[in-house]
């Protein structure tokens, strides 16, 4: 049977007693004093322990007073019991708590504060939905349990909420990866050491992630890993990455710079298309760049090759529209198609001796490349490689070159003194 005590400094708490083997107290509602603003929950009621805080069918009476809540040691539960505490800020929880259950603290939008001790063991559904300023939550490591849906409908633990920076393990991650696919979080860091190259994974196409910090022990990024995370600015990669997969960082526009590890030997297709806010790259130690591989990036203004370097497809640096130089290796045979098409911004090019082929508008629509040297080797030239290089004023051939010779900026054909056409749109 239900009782009611009016307790000072507290206010209006309904309760009842379990008759156990040691008795103990569930509070089925609290009604703060309208003048509390810090409310600590009573330890004991009638000299009994309180062990769990709960809410009459689930419903909550809301309040738009209280800043800070202190749950005592023994508490083990808490459902629905604080939900639509609109002032809510500070949460403050015992080492006994087992389980934040249905809706604990659903609505309540101002909550920042909310430390989970280790030995928690469960969050249900609703538990934070709504929580809009949720600032460091922490999974703790004794965690086994992250419930998605109710019987109604999905309810994630955090629906509707904000969290500003979320820690979890990676062994976390692979676990709950249902629930953390729909969460709004600014900075997620995974902790401990994984080799799962789709670690992090769970966060694709988030609109909201601005940080990651991967594990240790990771060796790979999987195929489309990032893709489509339109405000990550910030990623910290661990020393032991070797591989990007495919599009690994698409379109991940705010993304402003990636460390990749010296062990990183090729960017593969579409890695960083679309990454528009990166600026600069290092690619010294990089032997293959795929194709479109950093087409789209428009912040991009100067980048290493490595000696080693092959393009494997076409239009890897398409559209870098800041990019002004570029030294092309030593050692390079092939320029493939639209490599550097539409790189306006682009003035100078260093076209090395070992040069065979420039392929189908490799250079098209670079209106500020001003001069340019082709190589005795070049034998190649695809259609439409320098249309629209409107400021191409000094163009020359080396004497020895089998195939080619420029006069007044022209390029001809040796055979039979035609046009190339190089230059035509």
């Amino acid at each position: 049977m239900y009782q009611v005590l009016e307790l000072e400094g507290v206010g209006r708490i309904v309760y009842d007693v379990i008759e156990k083997k040691t008795p103990c107290v569930c509070i089925v509602d609290i009604r703060p004093a309208p003048d509390v603003t810090e409310l600590i929950v009573p330890a004991t009621i009638e000299g009994y322990p309180v062990i769990s805080l709960l809410s009459f069918a689930g419903g909550s009476h809301g309040n738009d007073t209280v800043v800070s809540i202190t749950v005592p040691e023994g508490v083990e539960t808490i459902s629905h019991a604080f939900n639509d505490y609109t002032a809510l800020v500070r949460v403050n929880l015992p080492k006994s708590i087992k389980k934040i259950g249905l809706y604990a603290f659903q609505g309540c939008e101002r909550l920042r504060d909310i430390p989970l001790p280790e030995g928690l063991l469960e969050l249900s559904y609703g538990a934070f939905s709504g929580c809009k300023a949720l600032g460091e939550v922490t999974l703790p490591a004794s965690l086994t349990q992250l419930e998605l849906e109710s019987y109604e409908r999905q309810v994630n633990v955090f629906e509707h909420a904000h969290v500003e920076k979320l820690t979890l393990s990676a062994r976390q991650l692979a676990k709950f990866h249902r629930v953390l696919k729909r969460i709004r979080v600014d900075e997620v860091v995974i902790t401990g050491t994984t080799d799962d190259p789709d670690t992090g994974r769970e966060f694709l196409k988030s609109n909201y992630l601005k940080k990651l910090t991967l594990p240790r022990g990771l060796t790979e990024l999987g195929e489309e890993a990032f893709a489509f995370c339109h405000n990550l600015t910030e990623i910290v990669v661990p020393d032991g990455i070797t591989r990007l997969g495919v599009c690994a960082f698409e379109c991940c526009s705010e993304l402003r710079s990636v460390p990749l590890s010296p062990a990183v030997d090729t960017v593969p297709y579409r890695c960083f298309d679309g990454c528009e806010s990166l600026t600069n790259i290092d690619l010294s130690h990089v032997k293959k760049i795929g194709g479109h591989a950093f087409s789209g990036c428009a912040s991009l203004t100067r980048m290493e090759l490595s000696e080693d370097l092959v393009f494997t497809d076409e239009e890897a640096f398409k559209g870098c529209v800041k990019l002004t130089e570029v030294t092309l290796p030593s050692r390079l045979t092939k320029l493939p198609s639209l490599t550097f098409e539409g790189c306006t911004a682009l003035t100078a090019v260093t076209l090395p001796a070992t040069l065979q082929e420039i392929g189908y508008g490799a250079f098209r629509g670079c209106r500020s490349l001003t001069a340019l040297h082709i190589p005795a080797q070049v034998t190649k030239i695809g259609a439409r490689a320098f249309a629209s290089c409107e400021a191409l004023t000094s163009l020359s051939v080396d004497a020895d070159n089998p195939i080619f010779y420029a006069e007044g900026n022209v390029l001809y054909l040796k055979e039979t003194g035609e046009r190339a056409p190089a230059f035509e749109d």
